[in-house]
């Protein structure tokens, strides 16, 4: 019987796969797609001689441009991005239905549109697009003022589960109460109570979502195969503040450590982002703020023994640093990839640059 797997054990094993992904920080791929970006926005070559030619063409960007409209007419010209097509003629009602159901999710819900022109445009620039695909489980918050609320109104309002008091006063009513007959005589009625109250009401929903992520974001296993679900490991890295991983539930202190400087400056979205100065460098020191601080926040799919059976099963762990915060079995991997120009037998195709 194999070894079970603490958390020390887990977190051992990701920060070795994080070591061996191809896209890690400074790799040749990182370069490649660094290259790729600067080319795009036409940037100088950096071989530029004082008193000669300063021309940068955009044959990179012209392309990408080029091919982009085409690209999305293919996919998004049409209101069905999708459609189901029935197998019995018993189906078509339910087809008709699943295809409306996933065409509202794709474009209402979400917009599909921009995911689809994200990962097309990935692609095309930086060799592979990605697109994440998660339930989100969320709340609303909206605050409800109440005034003159009689004792009926009020204790209907306490029972509702999806409020909570935050204010309350009571006054008693002014109007005098005429007395009520009983089998004893005239009885004084109790006084009546108006009861002003402010309530914040909390809704809890729930919705599949469907975003872009930038590809110097997702971390795979060299050895994975043209499907990104066979990968052995992959890792979705990004800039999440506090207060936002205390909000997907998440028990997090303020000094919560961070040990991924590097993902600061990977090269790749240093390239993206500071051609129009966008690139922002975090403050860890924020005391005026700290649920505004920054942190790198990894969700890793990785395959392990974790029960000792002998079989590697698919985990999700989710951490920060060396703090791991969430760490459980998963069906699969919730990123979707795509390549301009696939080749055989390896997860990383052609883009435009390459060409």
């Amino acid at each position: 019987m194999a070894k079970k797997l603490s958390d020390d054990d887990i977190l051992a094993l990701i920060e070795r796969e994080e070591a061996n992904c191809i896209s890690h920080y400074a790799s040749v791929l990182s370069e490649q797609r660094r290259k790729a970006m600067d080319y795009y926005y036409g940037k100088p070559y950096g071989n530029e001689v004082e008193g000669r030619s300063q021309v940068v063409t955009t044959e990179v960007k012209d392309a990408v441009e080029g091919m982009l409209p085409t690209l999305m007419t293919s996919f998004a010209a049409s209101d069905e991005m999708v459609r189901f097509d029935p197998q019995k003629p018993e189906d078509e009602a339910k087809a008709q239905q699943a295809t409306d159901y996933a065409n509202y999710i794709f474009s209402r819900l979400n917009n599909g549109f921009l995911a689809l022109y994200c990962l097309i445009k990935d692609a095309l620039i930086s060799k592979n697009g990605y697109v994440k695909v998660y339930w989100e489980d969320y709340e609303d918050q909206s605050k409800e003022t109440y005034e003159n609320l009689n004792e009926l109104e009020f204790m209907q309002l306490m029972q509702d589960p999806e409020v909570e008091l935050v204010e309350h006063s009571e006054e008693p009513d002014p109007t005098p109460q005429q007395p009520v007959m009983t089998s004893q005589g005239p009885m004084q009625p109790p006084p009546q109570v108006f009861h002003d109250a402010v309530f914040k009401r909390t809704k809890k929903h729930g919705k599949v979502c469907i975003d872009p992520i930038p590809p110097e974001e997702v971390l795979i296993s060299r050895e994975t195969p043209n499907e990104l679900e066979k990968a052995r490991f992959v890792e979705h890295r990004t800039l999440k503040t506090l207060s936002e991983i205390r909000q997907m539930g998440f028990k997090v202190s303020d000094d919560l450590a961070d040990y991924a400087p590097n993902a600061d400056f990977n090269l790749e979205r240093v390239a993206r982002m500071s051609f129009d100065d966008a690139l922002a460098y975090r403050t860890d020191d924020d005391q005026a703020n700290p649920a505004n601080r920054q942190v790198w926040l990894c969700e890793a799919y990785v395959k392990a023994d974790v029960d000792g059976d002998g079989i590697a099963e698919l985990r999700k762990v989710t951490k920060v640093g060396k703090e791991i915060l969430d760490n459980v079995e998963f069906d699969s991997i919730p990123i979707i990839g795509g390549t301009a120009i696939l080749m055989p037998h390896k997860h990383y195709g052609l883009s435009v640059y390459d060409l």
